[in-house]
């Protein structure tokens, strides 16, 4: 009979390298029979490779949910699937939101599933990977400091946990059966996310296979392994209190710049100090409260009474503590890898104005106007690094948003001027085009002065001199001063002589007549 099988996930259970996999074999699945389909629907968080059709939550122009538009949705996404019937027995679908949206926004979606495998002609099988109930917990909480979408991201996870439902989220049994009362408990797939050594064939991947009833061969390619790198311990705590800052909920790109420079410290960090985000004493509660739903599932829907659902063994490892001795360490090491990253950044926006300082030369001269000097604004004050009170369990809270508030400000500032650079390079494409020096030449000045007087040699210095790993924590303050507040007042100085000149340089291009408004003033009139 043919066969639709829907992966549902759960969360944090390596279901976007099961999609990539899929799509990527895309041509041996339909050699075998099977088809992944791609759907028509693109989403800001959704790509074509899930059928996030199911469960899309869809608003009005007013802000309210259009039941109307989410079905129009869900048979445009289904039309595909019985359209891939017509040449394939098997069709495989996956999205791990599913496990959640079931009991949320479509409390009727395995009805409507049912209703057309029924039209179809086809059966339905769901597969579904669990895992240990702590292991998923403390992931769910990473993710949700990882990306910011809810006031969750600033909560730490003994505050997370009593705000969600951890019933709903933990109790795996009851949504399994929740799933079997309706498709029926033979077409339920269980499969155990615990290490590589519960994975049949050794993979996720020939895992997943062999629940679709397929092998993983040589004809098989793992084309982009997808690791969803996480933060750990300390990298955490300087994550989720950097999402008090107002920038990092409203910029997406700063949110992404941010978790690439933890992620380099994370692992650092967890060899320099091992620890839990949960105590062992915990874990045990946790897993006790648990541990009939598991054997539950491991009785009924693995059909195995010898051994339980999971390896419940609890490492012995000291849980996090936030006066922990490395956290000031990891806070340096975040700042410095920071700001080198964005000295690369930077040193290529400078070879960029460069070119385009040779360029505006070439127009400067062509209209038979000098090259001027332009004295610079004067520099902005050092920033103070606030007081660290020991005696406080917060007291370094303010510290972590003085080094993430000084980061994301200079990331804002090197982004702005790439912005910058990309208008005036285009601004030179059409005016050398037309063979015109317009009136906002200045600009021209401009670039040539901030060429001329901004090199970053002072702060690579600076940065270059800062040892890794650093010896104690007089001198982890000394040079996170040094790191963080010296950056900040260079990067000023370079961002107010860039920006202090306009009214001055725009008052001489007044005096220049000019026949029409050129691509420069539409530019920078703005």
């Amino acid at each position: 009979m043919k066969t639709l099988y829907v992966h549902i996930g759960s969360p944090k259970t390596a279901s976007t390298a099961l999609q990539f996999f899929c799509v990527d074999n895309s041509e041996v699945l339909n050699q075998k029979g099977y088809c992944y389909p791609l759907f028509p629907q693109t989403y800001p968080d959704a790509s074509r490779i899930r059928a996030y059709f199911l469960i899309v939550k869809l608003k009005n122009k007013f802000g309210k949910r259009s039941k109307k538009w989410e079905e129009d949705v869900f048979q445009e996404g289904m039309a595909v699937i019985h359209k891939s019937f017509e040449n394939y027995d098997n069709v495989i679908i996956s999205d791990e939101r599913i496990w959640r949206s079931m009991d949320i926004e479509r409390k009727d979606l395995w009805e409507k599933l049912m209703k057309e495998a029924k039209k179809g002609g086809f059966q339905i099988r769901v597969i579904a990977y669990v895992r240990r109930q702590d292991k998923f917990l403390i992931s769910l909480w990473n993710q949700q400091i990882k990306i910011i979408k809810v006031d969750l991201a600033k909560c730490t996870i003994e505050e997370w946990m009593n705000r969600v439902n951890l019933r709903a989220r933990l109790e795996y049994a009851d949504k399994l059966d929740r799933i079997a009362d309706i498709v029926g408990k033979e077409n339920v797939i269980v499969r155990r996310f615990d290490g590589t050594d519960n994975f049949e064939g050794g993979s996720i991947y020939s895992d997943f296979l062999s629940a679709v009833g397929l092998a993983l061969t040589e004809e098989y390619e793992i084309k982009q392994e997808v690791v969803n790198i996480g933060l750990y311990g300390n990298t955490q705590e300087i994550k989720r209190v950097i999402n008090f800052l107002p920038q990092m909920i409203k910029d997406r790109n700063a949110q992404n710049f941010i978790m690439e420079m933890l992620q380099e410290c994370s692992e650092i960090s967890k060899k320099n100090y091992p620890c839990e985000m949960l105590s062992a004493k915990e874990v045990a509660a946790l897993l006790k409260e648990y541990e009939a739903g598991n054997r539950k599932i491991a009785e009924e829907y693995l059909h195995e009474t010898n051994r339980g659902l999971f390896d419940n063994t609890i490492k012995d490892i000291p849980k996090w503590q936030k006066d922990n001795p490395f956290i000031l360490e990891d806070l340096v090491r975040f700042a410095n890898v920071s700001m080198r990253a964005l000295l690369v950044k930077y040193g290529e926006l400078r070879q960029e104005l460069s070119g385009l300082e040779k360029e505006f030369k070439t127009l400067l001269s062509a209209d038979g106007t000098e090259d001027s000097d332009w004295t610079g604004g004067s520099a902005a004050e050092a920033k103070v690094l606030p007081k660290w009170d020991k005696e406080d369990p917060n007291g370094i809270d303010p510290v972590i948003l003085f080094v993430g508030g000084a980061v994301l400000r200079l990331y804002q500032e090197i982004r702005d001027l790439k912005k910058e650079v990309s208008a005036i390079g285009e601004a030179v494409k059409q005016d050398k085009a037309q063979k015109a020096v317009t009136a906002n030449h200045a600009q021209g000045m401009r670039i040539h002065y901030f060429c001329k007087n901004g090199g970053t040699n002072d702060l690579e210095e600076r940065i270059a001199a800062i040892p890794d790993p650093i010896e104690s924590q007089e001198s982890l303050a000394e040079r996170l001063v040094e790191a963080v507040d010296q950056a900040a007042v260079l990067f000023d100085q370079k961002n107010q002589r860039f920006w202090q000149e306009t009214a001055d340089m725009k008052r001489l291009a007044d005096l220049r007549e000019t026949p029409k408004k050129s691509l420069f003033e539409k530019i920078f009139s703005k």
